[in-house]
């Protein structure tokens, strides 16, 4: 640990070196010599910025496989992000999100340029439903005047589906069955409400317990 005189001294050396250096032309080329070039993600007043030899990045910038984005200022940013008309989610890390989220119970999807798709949406071979905020439906859905069914999973229901002790019969181009309709070479009549018809009697036709038109 340097004191008193030892540090006095040191001090006196020193501005005598400046005061050359300065006489000289030197001082702005040793000052300079002595600065640290930033370089790299730098945390500054609790905010993350990328420098690039001494200079703050902004923009999309992609660093060891994963995109970020910083703002006109530089400064890393998280959560949900409105791009060029596009939503685009950062996590907590500053990494751009793809494929499914979850925030607060609500699942959306994002595509593999990060952007967060809405509506029909065929994902892994099955189909799904995201609303206008994205997030993804389930249960019964009025879409386009049609009714369909979404699993908890989110994808849609195809074919036969009992609820308590109703059938119903819902496909990608129609949605609910409603009316007569040929499934598997036999018919059935459907209500309004989607609801199969059996042991009765439509127009005419005699259909069974099972709801098959008994010829």
């Amino acid at each position: 640990m340097v004191e008193g005189d030892e540090k006095q001294t040191l001090d006196t050396k020193r501005n005598v070196i400046i005061a050359e250096l300065k006489e000289l032309g030197l001082f702005a080329i040793f000052a300079d010599a002595q600065t640290v070039i930033k370089d790299g993600w730098i945390r500054e007043d609790g905010k993350w910025f990328y420098y690039e030899n001494g200079t703050k990045k902004t923009g999309w910038l992609k660093d060891r496989g994963n995109w970020y984005y910083l703002d006109k200022n530089g400064v890393m940013q998280t959560g949900w992000l409105s791009w060029k008309g596009d939503w685009y989610y950062l996590s907590p890390s500053g990494a751009m999100v793809t494929g499914w989220l979850e925030i607060a119970g609500k699942k959306y999807y994002l595509d593999e340029d990060g952007v967060m798709l809405t509506g029909w949406q065929k994902i892994e071979g099955k189909w799904y439903y995201l609303s206008s905020s994205g997030a993804m439906v389930t249960g019964w859905q009025e879409i386009g005047s049609k009714w369909y069914y979404f699993e908890s999973s989110g994808a849609m229901k195809t074919g036969w589906l009992k609820s308590g002790s109703k059938w119903y019969y819902l496909s990608l181009s129609v949605g609910m069955a409603i009316g007569w309709h040929k499934i598997n070479g036999k018919s059935y009549y459907f209500y309004g409400d989607g609801l199969m018809a059996a042991n009765t009697t439509i127009g005419g036709y005699r259909l069974g317990k099972d709801g098959a038109w008994i010829q």
